[in-house]
């Protein structure tokens, strides 16, 4: 299931987790001018299709803290029992930034929003993660994705890994040579070299067109919630996914 947001301004693109992206080797475009001159190559080399964000100078990403609170717990008004009870938080994975941390009644207690703080006890901290996703710099000619957990991938479809394949860590990038349906229902992609994986193992984006609606140079998000994507275009053009 898709959605999409038609933007009115530039758009600003922010992720808050971040991949190990190898460098992007590119190839200047050689053709043979004649026999007696040989090779000709141009000048330029092509740009790469995709590329790591750079991050920006100010930002705030790297300074926050953020955790993870426990099942059922109660919020208060201040560090302290006695302060009063905002409100309990159910149970989910509910996570919460880190604005500050003060001593009350003997322990810890962090400050998750103005008014509002929660036993040390209470919650977890939590690495946040470095992926960031990627620009696109020209229109992908095939799909591509992420791993999103660590696994082994497969010599062909609906089989399982061989003792000595290599397991592939989360956030892998990789793009999509061929997807079939194996005996066990799942699509199975080929990921390239003849290594197949199976489709709960990653998140996967294609390019798609623009709704009727969005102009051909307007701003447009596009969310897969099944894939929990996340891709940016300028009408058609995808520049961004994640």
């Amino acid at each position: 299931m898709s959605r999409f947001l038609r933007w009115s301004f530039p758009l600003l693109v922010v992720a808050v987790v971040v991949m190990a992206w190898p460098d992007t080797a590119v190839a200047a475009k050689c053709f043979i001018q004649s026999d007696e001159i040989g090779h000709v190559c141009e000048a330029e080399p092509p740009q790469p299709v995709f590329s790591k964000p750079q991050p920006f100078a100010d930002s705030i990403l790297p300074s926050q803290t953020y955790a993870r609170l426990h099942d059922n717990i109660n919020v208060y008004a201040g560090p302290s029992a006695g302060s009063g009870i905002v409100r309990n938080v159910g149970d989910g994975f509910l996570f919460a930034t880190i604005q500050g941390a003060v001593e009350g009644e003997g322990t810890l207690w962090y400050v998750i929003n103005y008014g509002e703080y929660v036993r040390a006890s209470d919650l977890t901290l939590v690495d946040a993660s470095e992926f960031t996703g990627i620009e696109i710099k020209s229109q992908p000619e095939r799909p591509f994705g992420w791993m999103i957990v660590d696994y082994w991938y497969s010599n062909e479809p609906g089989a399982e890994p061989a003792p000595e394949n290599v397991k592939l860590p989360r956030y892998t990038f990789f793009e999509v040579y061929d997807a079939v349906t194996a005996d066990d229902g799942w699509i199975w992609y080929n990921i390239g070299g003849g290594r197949w994986m199976r489709q709960t193992y990653v998140s996967l984006i294609d390019s798609n067109p623009r709704p009727e609606e969005v102009g051909a140079n307007e701003y447009w998000v596009e969310i897969d919630l099944y894939e929990q994507s996340f891709a940016a275009y300028i009408g058609d053009r995808m520049v961004y996914a994640g």
